[in-house]
């Protein structure tokens, strides 16, 4: 364990993440965020827990596959604190290529020894039935899949993090970085100076300006895209819903 307080820049799931499983060890942890908890990227996920398609090369798989089991471990330990829906997600697409690719996509998986296969219209319907999917081509099922509802897990972790002692900041702006024979010193924010013995950047989209101030290029690709919440409605699906041209959930509370 590093000596000195670690010092966490974003208090997104990242973050929270990190700060709870390090002051749980021990480690004195100090997390930062320049608006408040949630306000960057988890505040705007939707939440899916999953290894599927888009993951490669086979490394960024491997990642998040084992991303899937610390959520069902982390769901363990916390002992009923923390929900998640575990029931994979249902993807399908019209003739053309998009129903080509994925066919193509699910082989490959199954390679890597992903619980993921094609399934009939009848096994569609069969997993959602309140859903009119149009005419369909291919269709699979990624059954080890899941999904959270970002800021109650974010809460949930957060809160750990203090009960084992971290200090959680914000709105707390990093400002500067003071660094000397190639280590951290020290952290200035808006809300003052402080010491660091090692320093984590954990802020999505901001954390390139930051690496710059200690001389780092941080290359990053932003994906931008749209989320839309609904009022809570009569429960309708219990998995992740991966249609031709929109993905969607429903939470607990019926949103």
């Amino acid at each position: 364990m590093p000596s000195g307080n670690i010092v966490i820049a974003g208090a997104g799931i990242i973050g929270a993440s990190i700060g709870y499983h390090l002051a749980k060890r021990g480690a004195q942890v100090t997390i930062l965020d320049a608006e408040h908890p949630g306000s960057g990227a988890t505040g705007k996920s939707l939440g899916w827990i999953n290894a599927t398609f888009s993951k490669r090369p086979r490394a960024y798989f491997d990642l998040n596959y084992a991303g899937i089991e610390a959520w069902r471990r982390l769901q363990l330990e916390l002992a009923g604190e923390l929900n998640v829906q575990w029931g994979g997600s249902v993807a399908w697409f019209p003739p053309g290529p998009d129903a080509d690719e994925l066919r193509v996509n699910v082989h490959n998986h199954q390679e890597w020894g992903y619980a993921a296969h094609l399934i009939s219209e009848a096994e569609l319907h069969r997993l959602l039935p309140p859903i009119s999917p149009g005419e369909i081509a291919a269709a699979c099922h990624s059954k080890h899949e899941g999904a959270v509802d970002p800021l109650e897990a974010l809460t949930v972790l957060l809160e750990k993090a203090r009960r084992f002692g971290a200090e959680v900041r914000f709105p707390c702006q990093v400002t500067g970085i003071d660094i000397a024979a190639s280590r951290v010193q020290s952290i200035q924010t808006t809300d003052g100076s402080l010491e660091a013995g090692v320093f984590v950047l954990a802020c999505g989209v901001g954390s390139p300006a930051l690496a710059r101030m200690a001389g780092i290029d941080l290359p990053l690709k932003e994906s931008p895209g749209v989320l839309l919440h609904t009022a809570p409605a009569t429960r309708l699906i219990d998995r992740v819903v991966l249609a031709p041209g929109t993905h969607f959930k429903q939470a607990l509370d019926g949103r």
